[in-house]
């Protein structure tokens, strides 16, 4: 799949943005650095990658919310 931007706002964390294991899946190195987002869109990632990146958007020791439950912040 090549990597849109619409791709990489999607899978923002809660708090707009992105985990270690996120950056990490597109093959680029912690800190990203500026302009990190434009150097990846049309870049070709395999599926493992892809899943890789939508599913770490929670961070380490993050709490997941339960639907029911409002947010305080």
């Amino acid at each position: 799949m090549k990597v849109t931007r619409e791709f990489i706002m999607e899978h923002r964390t809660e708090r707009g943005a992105w985990t270690y294991a996120q950056i990490e899946a597109l093959g680029l190195k912690w800190p990203p650095l500026k302009g990190w987002i434009d150097s990846v869109i049309g870049q070709e990632l395999t599926d493992a990658q892809v899943a890789k990146f939508k599913d770490n958007n929670i961070p380490r020791g993050g709490r997941v919310t339960h639907p029911d439950q409002m947010g305080l912040f």
